[in-house]
């Protein structure tokens, strides 16, 4: 964008925001509420009345967040069970204004991000994505009410974040190289980072270990062939990345338990 720029999402009532800023800053233009920056790496819970999202993008800048709108009658439930951690927020809530709960936008750790990127792979779940949903929902609101009791706690993790589009770029790259993959060492030249870096940062942000989500990635391509083509094992080998069909075969019965014949034929 080559100018400042305001969107606003239109719903009826009252609804509590969680927001998290994964990318580039932003300003939050509402009623009552001071038009502070939040910026890239930052949370904070937010009651805004007929309007969702009032934000305000400064130019030249590419942004990404993060939101989930819950009722506030969904905050007074979550008292009931659990009356002293919802407390502060309960009591904005009464209150019946707009708010923002931290005076200072909190900063988000990587164990939000791993429950941010869980919520949006919740489709793998199949039938039991919206309880799976509702319990990350859960989990992400104690995580912001732990931080708003505890501002004097530091991040040790935030290296990790500040150095997270670097960490994606790897990813992405592992991913697009995923049949002739580069060395550890390799991939973070690509990027411009280092070994260390890159081996904490697939650890902290995806949960697993630079070749671990290679290995994930290939079984899932290898799955969905399984499942969705006529291919034979061999041509789905090759296109997982395996050059010898007996080593696929391997390593496929190893992640799913049975080889790929039986889960076709299952």
């Amino acid at each position: 964008m080559n100018r400042n720029f305001r969107f606003v999402g239109k719903m009826e009532g009252e609804g509590i925001c969680l927001c998290f800023m994964i990318r580039g800053n932003s300003y939050y233009d509402c009623e009552n509420l001071k038009q502070k920056e939040m910026k890239q790496n930052t949370n904070n819970i937010f009651m805004f009345k007929d309007v969702a999202s009032p934000h305000c993008v400064v130019k030249d800048q590419e942004i990404e967040f993060f939101e989930i709108v819950i009722p506030p009658s969904y905050v007074e439930t979550l008292s009931h069970l659990y009356p002293q951690t919802m407390e502060p927020l309960l009591k904005k809530v009464n209150e019946g204004k707009v708010f923002e709960l931290g005076d200072k936008h909190f900063d988000t750790t990587i164990q939000m991000i791993q429950v941010i990127n869980q919520i949006e792979n919740s489709a793998m779940m199949g039938n039991c994505s919206s309880m799976y949903i509702e319990a990350k929902i859960q989990e992400l609101i104690a995580m912001q009410m732990h931080q708003f009791r505890n501002p004097q706690e530091l991040n040790c993790n935030n290296c990790i974040l500040k150095h997270r589009d670097k960490i994606e770029e790897a990813r992405l790259l592992l991913e697009k190289q995923y049949k002739k993959p580069p060395s550890i060492h390799e991939l973070a030249l690509q990027v411009g980072a280092n070994d260390t870096l890159l081996k904490n940062g697939f650890k902290q942000l995806y949960n697993n270990t630079v070749y671990g989500y290679l290995f994930e990635y290939r079984m899932e391509i290898a799955r969905k062939l399984l499942s969705l083509t006529q291919e034979t094992i061999a041509e789905i080998a090759e296109k997982s990345g395996y050059e010898h069909q007996s080593h696929f075969s391997t390593a496929f019965k190893r992640r799913y338990g049975v080889s790929p014949l039986e889960y076709r034929i299952n």
